[in-house]
């Protein structure tokens, strides 16, 4: 199985499955904040643009995204690699969201 690629901060170029645990544990925490803050941030978006629209339908179909962005968990907002990442963590023993 090949396993994607990461780039660190410096522009070095790693496969997940040779990160370091504690490299593991640092990168998915660090995804997990970017996630949880996206997802507050579009939320926020989401309602100042509410209050520009006009017309039924386009109220509407709007209040059904805030509703689903709203109801979504932060693991809706991260990318890709983050379960892979969390795959390889829960199989090394990895604990690191606590």
């Amino acid at each position: 199985m090949s396993y994607p690629i990461w780039v660190t901060k410096s522009g070095e170029k790693i496969r997940i499955n040779k990160m370091s645990d504690s490299h593991l544990a640092n990168t998915l925490r660090m995804l997990k904040r970017g996630a949880e803050h996206k997802r507050v941030r579009e939320i926020s978006l989401m309602r100042e643009g509410y209050m520009m629209l006009q017309g039924e339908m386009a109220t509407y179909y709007a209040e059904q995204e805030m509703d689903a962005a709203e109801k979504s968990s932060w693991k809706d907002w991260t990318p890709r690699i983050f379960r892979r990442m969390e795959e390889l963590a829960e199989k090394r023993g990895i604990r690191w969201d606590e």
